[in-house]
């Protein structure tokens, strides 16, 4: 897991390198770098804590491999958002920064409702916990953002646009990491 996320930062570092080179350095490149590192660690820490959490760790291995594959695919999908982590990238990109970020919430908020989906039909995939603040959280994120595209009509990466994409990205980082503290790491 820690090899995907340097690959998605090494993508980020890439793509904003490229813009800062024929740019400068512009309000866009510094929100493109903080909106990406705030994302990607807050998924990185959540899913690493997530993985070596006793509930987990004593399930059946099935139920182990289950949440590994999706986090790997989470990972993955962090190191697409990586590469189009600038405005020229994300503009060129038929799938951009903001639609990746919504494809990411979206993966964690099915990753959870499967997991709670799966316990119902099934003894052995019971868990003693779900993570629905990460469900809640992120569902709230996936609405925030499709207002935004909405209010924005469309222009989600003017300066008004990403500004309010940082606001709601601190946002999360701060509830998630700081006082959700799902696994207790602050």
């Amino acid at each position: 897991m820690a090899m995907l996320i340097s690959i998605a930062f090494r993508e980020m570092v890439g793509s904003v390198r490229i813009s800062v080179r024929a740019h400068g350095l512009t309000f866009s490149n510094l929100t493109f770098c903080a909106l990406f590192f705030l994302t990607s660690l807050r998924f990185f820490v959540g899913n690493l804590f997530h993985l070596m959490s006793p509930d987990l760790v004593t399930a059946p291995g099935r139920v182990w491999l289950y949440d590994f594959f999706v986090i790997v695919i989470q990972s993955t999908l962090l190191i697409f958002l990586g590469g189009v982590s600038s405005l020229d990238e994300t503009r060129a990109s038929p799938i951009g920064f903001f639609w990746l970020l919504i494809w990411l919430y979206l993966l964690d908020v099915l990753w959870i409702g499967s997991q709670w989906l799966l316990a119902r039909f099934s003894s052995s995939c019971r868990r003693s916990h779900y993570p629905w603040r990460w469900f809640i959280l992120n569902l709230t994120l996936i609405g925030l953002m499709l207002s935004l595209f909405r209010a924005s009509r469309g222009d989600v990466y003017s300066q008004i646009s990403l500004a309010i994409l940082l606001v709601l990205t601190a946002s999360a980082f701060i509830v998630d990491i700081v006082m959700t503290d799902e696994y207790h790491v602050v």
